[in-house]
């Protein structure tokens, strides 16, 4: 657990304007997430597109916009790197059956038709009772 304090608004200004004559360069301003998978090179982030002050249960806080909703790694982001690491397997058998100088036309399609039955599993589908 992070036992910081919450950042106040004036040492937040205070902070930002040293990085500014530090950095002898207008920055953007950004928020560093976790993508929830290793990566290389710099932290991967989201520019924030606007600030602006909370109101009513809000007041007292101000907000950083970053445009697009940012979402730790759940359930519905596993199920999707699933799907697309499906979808590139079978894109790259496709390939290769493509390639495959020992196989002909038929051949060919016939190990395509295989590779793309494999991914696309039948759903079964039952009609209301009436």
């Amino acid at each position: 657990m992070d036992s910081r304090q919450p950042l106040q608004l004036t040492d937040a200004i205070l902070m930002l304007e040293q990085i500014r004559v530090i950095s002898r360069h207008d920055s953007i301003l950004a928020i560093a997430y976790d993508p929830g998978y290793a990566v290389a090179g710099g932290r991967p982030f989201k520019p924030v597109v606007a600030i602006h002050p909370g109101f009513d249960w809000d007041a007292g806080r101000v907000f950083l916009d970053v445009g697009p909703k940012l979402m730790a790694p759940n359930e519905d982001l596993q199920r999707l790197k699933a799907l697309v690491r499906d979808y590139a397997e079978t894109i790259g058998y496709v390939s290769l059956a493509l390639r495959d100088t020992q196989l002909g036309a038929e051949a060919k399609l016939q190990a395509i038709d295989r590779t793309i039955a494999s991914l696309v599993q039948p759903t079964a589908v039952s009609s209301p009772q009436i």
